[in-house]
């Protein structure tokens, strides 16, 4: 651990040390941790603590079996850390600090207000959106022990998947995550890919999840302060809007008609019926779902 003179972000120790927070910091008791918890409690890789948007931090429970804890209470999932919040696991325990944040509700895509952009990159690129069906439910017919490590898996595999296919993981959004490949136009074979991949991930795995796609242009930009790229613009908007249509009408693999026009050749469609509203897009719009039993 270190203890610099000035730091934005930092988790700070019982003993006043501080370690500092940029993009991605994981603990555990492997040694190549960012942070060693060398306890016999603590599993190989604990938890981790994920820079997004250039000023939020969520941390996440890497299915651990005893557990990390949060203001007291066990993390289910990805959640936001807020200045003050304390964090416990495997017997240390940790407060994080971050007390220069915007308190200030921020909208689901817009760029947060205080990132530093070094440069704006327009690129077109297939936006991944996933999310758990029915948490709530879940939440109450499942041991709060076992859904944690359930989910805990799940992000991982589904992490680990998103980038074995030459795609990253961009946001995490509480019951599910955000994943992008870009030039979209080279990672066609990859999204064929990374599609299967997370439908045999959903059919066998213990959380059933759902899946969106869209393909359209947005905006990336360099984040200074903590060294990760920011995404926004109306297209990833329109990727959440697609998401809650998709919840609703119960599609568990969802393509915006963007997608499923570029993909109609790699994988066997069917429109959803219906047209629909969406808001902040005019007319009307239709959605498309893969139909796996033409492509088993």
């Amino acid at each position: 651990m270190e203890q610099p003179e000035s730091l934005r972000a930092w988790l700070e120790s019982d003993d006043g040390l501080k370690v500092p927070l940029l993009a991605y910091c994981r603990l555990g008791r492997a040694p190549d941790n960012h942070v060693v918890i060398d306890a016999e409690k603590a599993s190989r890789y604990h938890a981790a603590i994920h820079a997004q948007d250039g000023s939020e931090f969520w941390l996440l429970d890497l299915a651990s079996r005893n557990g990390t804890f949060l203001d007291d209470h066990r993390v289910m999932r990805p959640t936001p850390l807020r200045d003050g919040a304390r964090i416990a696991l495997a017997g240390a325990t940790f407060r994080f600090r971050q007390p220069l944040a915007d308190s200030e509700d921020r909208s689901e895509a817009a760029p947060p207000p205080t990132v530093t952009i070094t440069e704006f990159k327009h690129q077109k690129a297939w936006l991944l959106m996933t999310d758990i069906e029915s948490f709530v439910r879940l939440s109450q017919d499942v041991p709060s022990e076992k859904l944690a490590i359930a989910v805990g898996r799940w992000i991982q595999d589904g992490k680990g998947l998103v980038e074995k296919w030459e795609g990253r993981l961009s946001k995490y959004l509480g019951d599910g995550f955000l994943a992008c490949w870009e030039p979209a136009e080279s990672k066609v074979p990859a999204v064929v890919a990374a599609l299967r991949e997370f439908h045999d991930l959903r059919t066998k795995g213990d959380v059933k999840f759902r899946v969106v796609l869209h393909l359209g242009m947005v905006t990336f930009g360099g984040a200074t302060d903590f060294g990760e790229e920011t995404i926004f613009g109306p297209e990833l908007n329109y990727t959440f809007r697609l998401e809650k249509l998709a919840s609703q009408l119960g599609v568990t693999f969802c393509l915006s008609a963007a997608a499923q026009k570029e993909l109609a050749g790699s994988y066997s469609t069917r429109r959803i019926a219906g047209e629909y509203e969406l808001k902040g897009y005019p007319g009307l719009h239709h959605c498309f779902e893969i139909d796996w039993d033409n492509n088993i």
